[in-house]
Order: structure tokens, then sequence, then C-alpha cells
């Protein structure tokens, strides 16, 4: 009688041990971009720029771009709406932007919102523009 009670309870605990070490794995979407900030030369006003800002999923569940936002209407970010990038692949977002009247120094943000364990991703783009009187 004491066997099999014994055997009963070491049987439960590696069960119950084996159930923690399972819901001890999380799942974690993450997403890691090249860079998050990209320097552009001058541009002169009526003049645009493209550039791509790459990312890889450094989780271990798929991750999905819901959408990227910018600063002005001058800046517009384009993603894949409908692909998934899966764990250890790459995505891109593809950046342009377009100077109509800015002089100076600028900075714009675009702002990645994915399904990922930190929601928000701030990519800047840095530039000098052209000044007509230098």
């Amino acid at each position: 009688m004491k066997l099999l009670l014994l055997i009963t309870t070491l049987a439960i605990c590696i069960i119950i041990s084996c159930n923690q070490s399972k819901n001890s794995e999380q799942v974690i979407a993450a997403i890691k971009f090249d860079q998050d900030t990209i320097f552009f030369p001058q541009i002169p006003i009526g003049d645009s720029i493209t550039n791509t800002y790459k990312f890889t999923n450094i989780g271990n569940t798929d991750v999905k771009i819901i959408n990227v936002g910018s600063s002005c209407e001058c800046t517009i970010g384009k993603f894949d709406s409908i692909m998934s990038i899966k764990p250890n692949q790459a995505g891109k977002i593809d950046v342009k932007y377009k100077n109509s009247v800015d002089k100076g120094n600028i900075i714009r943000v675009l702002i990645v919102e994915a399904n990922t364990q930190k929601k928000l991703h701030p990519l800047y783009l840095i530039s000098r523009k052209m000044d007509e009187n230098l």
C-alpha cells in the first residue's frame, strides 16, 4: 500500500513538473530593426527620397505589422499588411518623404504598430534641407 502511494505521488509530481515547464515557455512576438534612424543629405524643395527600414522577427511567434503612422503627410510608410513574418525571418517597411516646403534641419517620426510585446516602435528620418538663401 505504501509503495502504491509513493508511486502515485511521484507520478503526480512528474506530471505537474512537466506541465509547469510547458507553461513557462512564453509566446513572444518581437522585432529588431537594423537601424531605427536614417540620415538623409540635403533634399531640394520639390524632390523626394525613398528608403527601407529592415527588421527581423527575434521572437518565437509570427509578427504582423498593424499600422505605420507618420508625423506629417509628407512622410509615407508602406508595408505588406497581409504578410506575417515568421520567427528569424526579415521584413521591411518602405518609406517615402517628399520635401514640399521644409527648409533647415528636420526630423520626421514614423510609428510602427505591431502585435509585438512592445506595441509601438518609433523610426526616425533626419535630414538637412537646402535653404534657398544659402
